[in-house]
């Protein structure tokens, strides 16, 4: 199981702050837990959202594929910017 921390406004949204989910491909580990598209448009992550792996940045290992495993850490952060 992976583990996802859900942060911010998230937690309300998915009704918990933390979730134990089955292992796989991230993209597969988020379609898992966004039943109504909160956080995907796709196959790709919706503007808004920081995700880390293993507190890196997914935008920086260019790859929604990463296959995770049972010690794997997902945080997910809403970025939301006014003005």
């Amino acid at each position: 199981m992976t583990k996802i921390i859900l942060k911010g406004p998230l937690s309300n949204i998915f009704g918990r702050e933390e979730l134990q989910v089955p292992s796989g491909s991230l993209i597969d580990v988020l379609r898992f837990i966004d039943k109504t598209g909160v956080l995907l448009k796709g196959n790709r992550i919706r503007s808004g959202f920081m995700v880390l792996v293993n507190g890196k940045d997914i935008r920086l290992l260019k790859s929604y594929d990463l296959n995770l495993g049972s010690d794997d850490l997902i945080e997910i952060i809403p970025i939301n910017h006014g003005g």
